[in-house]
């Protein structure tokens, strides 16, 4: 593995509440040559084939808190210099993980690089000021800043994680976006952030997701 190449290896934490869309998470993840880990929320045991090097941790118990408990087992366990999330309702783009790599490699004083989200489906973003706006692709216009509802699953240098774990709760009058604050948290204490213009995420690209074991 070429220097750049061992720079940019990302571990993927796959949080997952039990929905049948589980596998395709984790297909998708070994497709685009993510390392993973699957984080289960719940009290059970996903039924899924993990590809050779995958792991996978029972929390033995329901958490939520947003998926930052999860978030933060699967950061304080990866042992890769970057991490980033996936929902086991959602999938990489295939096509996308060299490309993504690339650009991780070719940034190597950022600390949060942020890369597209592709929704199936055009939706209405409300961003903290300023219009509304609709769009099926998130993330892509650094000229937005960062705003609740273009943040989606940033992909972070992991030793952050060991200085400001994801929240366990959301600020006061709030009732989302605990991933969303946080990056913005890390901005303000001076660490960089970077945009590439182009999806990397397929945001639940099977209708309804299936609810399995965990929940909704």
């Amino acid at each position: 593995m070429k220097g750049s190449d061992h720079y940019a290896v990302t571990t993927v934490v796959i949080r997952t509440i039990g929905r049948a869309t589980l596998q395709r998470a984790v297909d998708s993840a070994h497709a685009e040559g993510y390392r993973a880990l699957v984080v289960a929320d719940g009290p059970f045991k996903p039924d899924i084939a993990l590809p050779d090097g995958f792991g996978m941790v029972l929390l033995g118990r329901r958490w939520g808190f947003y998926g930052g408990m999860a978030a933060n087992v699967g950061a304080a366990l990866a042992r890769t210099p970057f991490i980033t999330f996936l929902d086991d309702d959602d999938e990489f783009l295939p096509g996308t993980g060299a490309r993504f790599r690339a650009d991780l490699a070719a940034r190597r004083d950022t600390d949060i690089v942020i890369a597209g989200t592709l929704y199936d489906r055009e939706i209405t973003v409300v961003p903290d000021d300023g219009p509304r706006y609709a769009t099926r692709t998130l993330c892509v216009d650094p000229g937005r800043g960062v705003v609740v509802g273009n943040v989606h699953m940033a992909t972070f240098k992991v030793d952050l994680f060991a200085r400001m774990p994801f929240l366990d709760q959301v600020p006061p009058g709030k009732d989302a976006h605990s991933d969303f604050y946080q990056i913005r948290w890390w901005v303000q204490a001076g660490h960089s952030i970077a945009w590439v213009g182009y999806p990397i995420y397929n945001m639940r690209p099977v209708a309804g997701g299936g609810n399995g074991r965990g929940g909704p």
